[in-house]
């Protein structure tokens, strides 16, 4: 408190005090007095009086602190553009390797294609069928069809033009392969049969025989036929004897032969080629001898 003050404020005291010790007849003048005293008081400490330490310790001993950034360099900001995210040429990439045709459709040719990593420069659309037309990853100079299934086009694509379709390729077709069938042996003859005629030879024990035989070919992958002889009066068993062959196709034999007087013969035939031979089908002589 300011030395003005506290002597004012002793006035006050000394003042009031003198007041309780008047007369009765006093009080209203000292009531006044009293009220007098209170508002110069209220005065002394209005705003609109001057600063009192304490306000100028207020105003004045608090310090403005200025802020200095640790440093004076400014920090910029590049964009690098991803290619084809925004307009310019549109680009294309897969999320799984996809072939390249040359048009929207398996039926089409493969002519490339676009590997998971690669980026392409898209050409063209088909929207109908899901197709880009780009440019062939590994030829830039030529164009093909990707499926859009796994493909991320970035850029504008409003500006492609929409290509139709070409052509759909005729269909070659493959000639299935020659089976050659398992070689077999042929078919047996049938049919046989036989016209003879027996005359006397030079010994008058012989007999000259000349007997046609006849058959039906069955076979159509016979090399030819053999025919064979047996004597049927002959002592004791015989081997079949070969004494004659014939080409494919054929279904006559002439058998010629001189045999002892009332000797009989049976004849065989059978077809053969190089994988073996058929069943023999049999005819016995019916010799006509004097």
């Amino acid at each position: 408190m300011s030395k003005s003050r506290r002597i004012f404020f002793s006035f006050v005291i000394i003042s009031i005090v003198s007041s309780c010790n008047l007369p009765g007849g006093q009080v209203a003048d000292d009531a006044a007095l009293i009220a007098t005293i209170t508002a110069q008081a209220a005065l002394l400490q209005s705003p609109s009086t001057t600063p009192t330490e304490t306000q100028a310790i207020t105003s004045t001993s608090i310090p403005t602190f200025t802020f200095t950034p640790e440093t004076s360099q400014s920090i910029s900001f590049t964009d690098t553009p991803i290619p084809g995210s925004t307009s310019g040429t549109p680009t294309v990439s897969v999320s799984l390797d996809t072939n390249c045709r040359k048009g929207p459709g398996q039926q089409y040719d493969v002519s490339g294609a676009l590997l998971v990593g690669q980026t392409a420069e898209v050409v063209g659309k088909n929207s109908a069928s899901n197709y880009w037309i780009i440019k062939t990853p590994s030829n830039s100079s030529a164009t093909c069809w990707l499926w859009g299934q796994y493909a991320t086009v970035r850029g504008d694509t409003s500006g492609l033009a929409e290509v139709a379709a070409p052509p759909t390729p005729t269909p070659t077709s493959t000639p299935k392969p020659t089976v050659t069938p398992k070689p077999t042996p042929p078919a047996a003859a049938s049919n046989l049969s036989e016209q003879n005629t027996c005359t006397i030879s030079n010994n008058p024990n012989y007999r000259d025989i000349t007997a046609t035989l006849t058959w039906a070919d069955n076979s159509n992958n016979e090399k030819g036929f053999n025919i064979y002889a047996i004597s049927i009066f002959a002592a004791g068993p015989q081997p079949d004897r070969l004494i004659g062959s014939v080409g494919p196709n054929s279904t006559s034999y002439v058998y010629k032969e001189t045999v002892f007087r009332g000797t009989g013969a049976l004849l065989k035939v059978e077809a053969f080629n190089d994988t073996g031979k058929s069943e023999k089908v049999a005819i016995t002589l019916a010799l006509n001898c004097p």
